[in-house]
């Protein structure tokens, strides 16, 4: 009677969760929703194709985020997509058995299956035979009788894959019409200089990274259905992005918000700007990678729509298996036929598929590849890097003496390290030679980079803080933050084009030692203050100089009339030091938001009552109020208020361009504004507002 069970939809790879309490066997729940499918044809069809139309229409809301709620970091919630009984947001991966879950029921919608537990064993869902729950009971008994002698001869099988030897890859592309083409394998480069450049540290440390956090994302399958398409684009691009060595495809950056409401899910990244001239803080919308959000009129995911593409000129071709020498014959066959229909004569191509890749060079004259490697392989990475780097100096001109520069190249090599990053990113496109200098250096945001030091080393290193130490990865199962290090000081890798369709890896950060963010976002602070111009002044003074001011106001009587509400204030502002207090419109309606909300007890001392996500966000672009404590009277105590104004500036979120009209238009108000409100809630309570 008390057992409990999930029971399943699978629509486009991702799986929809449901929860039930009672009597979730077979016998009970199974047979139920069983019965709920029609037997008929016709009646079947139309009900199945009434569960994808409210999948994908949910599937649509879920997912697909509005630009205004990117930036303020906030996602539909399954309640307001009206699925609040959901476990949990949909996941292309499969449910496993959760603690007092008896019963698991999947109903692929996709492939249309029926299976209990997992679809190993499914059911055609238009011929479930009667009397299955009966059999799944049974067998499920089986199954607990014989788990521990089956794990133990589990643990003795071998797993290795076995491979058809059905002939030489050279024999059978000479039967194809490569036959008056040179055709031979050879030994592909995977080590030389680029394995010691910062940008081939970072990306193959993310690669193992991947394959470490995402191990159920990267078996092969045999299933063609979306979900499953999508899972293998994906994780085939970022394999292919990673092995480009390239910034526009490999960033490391940190998150632009410091509390995101869905940290797992989606994020708001920092970018480094790509001009000088920039003042505002360039953002791009990420999604967890092999999550699928994404923002309207973008696809979801990273990669391309379709399975063959160029990256970084390279010819990509994806493939779902290269298990024996027939199927890699046939890859390199369409392949090279792929790259020449592009009038290429000369070109470069990579045959990949989750466990293996191939690599191809194309000739007027000659085809050569590799050997089939295995992805996971220690030289598989470094040999797809070649590739890459090969692709890229082949459209750079050598030095010779027309195009050798004004300088010798010691000092070109000292003015590109001291250049900014996006300028130093364009000299990869340069020459050769600036290319190798550039690469000196893989720039991360908030100034931290990993550069070669004089002994040719990678180096982490910061601006104001030098050297810190060897580059590291740190990998959890999910997002933590047990140092305390500050969330928009940790750096998590971001892969793909910087056009709002990247993905990043929630669960990966540069490893630092927690001290060191911690003292850059109190540097940071200090110069956003400076940047900002707010009062410069001695806090704890302040606060108890308008202690007693607001005592001695109280004790003469003091009602809120015009005249004496002008004078009060005057006496207010003159301990704030400047009277420059720079703030926009947004604060104004921080303030009053702050205001109205706290009555209802969203706001309790310094942390907060209810879970923030039911906190509509303060749209606020300098300083905002962070709480206070409760009292009788209702007011907010000068403390509290103060703290606001001083020093906890709100990091950006708000869409920049339509505030800065109206910023420009009534700063001089809002300000005047901003401390008047202030002043209110400090002397007389937020009660004035209601």
């Amino acid at each position: 009677m008390g057992t409990r069970g999930f029971y399943v939809y699978k629509w486009r790879g991702r799986y929809y969760v449901y929860y039930n309490q009672l009597d979730s066997q077979p016998t009970a729940l199974g047979v139920m929703l069983v019965s709920m499918i029609p037997s008929e044809p016709e009646n079947f069809r139309r009900w199945l194709e009434e569960r994808r139309v409210e999948y994908s229409e949910l599937e649509q809301k879920l997912f697909t985020v509005s630009l205004p709620r990117a930036q303020v970091g906030k996602l539909h919630t399954l309640t307001e997509a009206g699925v609040d009984w959901l476990v949990d947001w949909p996941r292309y991966e499969i449910p496993q058995d959760h603690i007092g879950i008896q019963w698991i029921y999947i109903f692929d919608l996709d492939d249309c299956q029926f299976g209990v537990h997992s679809l190993d064993r499914p059911y055609d869902l238009t011929r479930i035979p009667e009397g299955w729950e009966k059999h799944e009971e049974e067998l499920n008994h089986h199954d607990e009788d014989e788990d521990e002698d089956t794990n133990e001869e589990d643990g003795e099988e071998s797993h290795e894959v076995e491979y058809e030897d059905n002939g030489s890859i050279v024999a059978l592309l000479m039967e194809q019409k490569y036959s008056t083409s040179l055709v031979e394998e050879v030994k592909p480069r995977h080590n030389s200089r680029l394995n010691k450049k910062p940008a081939f540290i970072v990306s193959e440390a993310i690669f193992h990274a991947i394959q470490q956090q995402y191990p159920e994302m990267m078996k092969p399958s045999a299933s063609t259905n979306p979900g499953t398409t999508f899972l293998f684009r994906e994780a085939t691009f970022v394999f292919m992005a990673l092995a480009s060595c390239s910034p526009d495809l490999v960033r490391v950056s940190t998150k632009s918000r410091m509390f995101d409401l869905q940290p797992n899910y989606t994020a708001l990244m920092d970018v480094i700007s790509q001009s000088s001239s920039e003042t505002s803080l360039n953002t791009e919308f990420v999604s967890a990678l092999f999550e699928g959000f994404h923002l309207e009129k973008k696809p979801p995911g990273s990669s391309k729509s379709s399975h063959t593409y160029w990256l970084q000129g390279v010819l990509i071709f994806s493939v779902a298996s290269l298990e024996d020498n027939s199927s890699v014959v046939q890859a390199i066959t369409r392949a090279v036929t792929e790259g020449r229909s592009c009038s290429k004569s000369y070109f470069d191509a990579i045959v990949v598929s989750l466990t293996h890749v191939v690599l191809i060079w194309v000739s007027e004259e000659q085809i050569q590849y590799s050997e089939r490697l295995d992805i996971k392989s220690e030289t598989a990475f470094g040999a797809m890097a070649h590739v890459f780097e090969a692709a890229a100096l082949r459209k750079l001109s050598r030095l010779t003496s027309q195009s050798r520069g004004v300088f010798p190249n010691e000092i070109y090599r000292n003015i590109i390290a001291q250049i900014d990053p996006s300028t130093r990113k364009a000299c990869y496109h340069v020459s050769r030679a600036f290319r190798d200098f550039a690469s000196n250096e893989f720039s991360m945001t908030k100034g931290l980079s990993l550069v070669l030091n004089s002994e040719d080393k990678p180096v982490l290193f910061h601006a104001s803080h030098g050297s810190l130490g060897r580059f590291e990865l740190s990998a959890r199962s999910q997002p933590s933050n047990e140092q305390g290090v500050p969330e928009n000081y940790e750096w998590y890798p971001v892969l793909g084009f910087c056009d709002d369709t990247a993905s990043y890896l929630p669960t990966v950060q540069v490893k630092l030692d927690a001290s060191i963010p911690r003292t850059m976002n109190q540097d940071l602070e200090t110069e956003e203050i400076l940047h900002f111009d707010p009062p410069s002044i001695d806090l704890p003074k302040l606060l108890r100089d308008l202690d007693n001011q607001r005592y001695s106001i109280l004790m003469n009587g003091v009602e809120i009339e015009h005249e004496r509400f002008n004078e009060c204030f005057a006496a207010f502002e003159s301990h704030i030091t400047t009277q420059n207090t720079i703030v926009g419109p947004c604060d104004i309606l921080g303030v009053y938001t702050y205001a109205f909300f706290r009555p209802l007890k969203i706001f309790l001392g310094w942390g907060w009552s209810k879970d923030r996500r039911d906190i509509p966000k303060m749209p606020m672009k300098t300083y905002f109020l962070r709480g206070s404590s409760s009292s009788d009277m209702g007011m907010i105590s000068a403390e509290k208020s103060m703290f606001g104004l001083v020093w906890s500036r709100q990091s950006s979120g708000d869409p920049v361009e339509p505030w800065h009209q109206a910023i420009k238009e009534g700063l001089e108000r809002a300000s005047e504004e901003y401390l008047r409100a202030l002043y209110i809630m400090w002397m007389w309570g937020e009660r004035n507002y209601q």
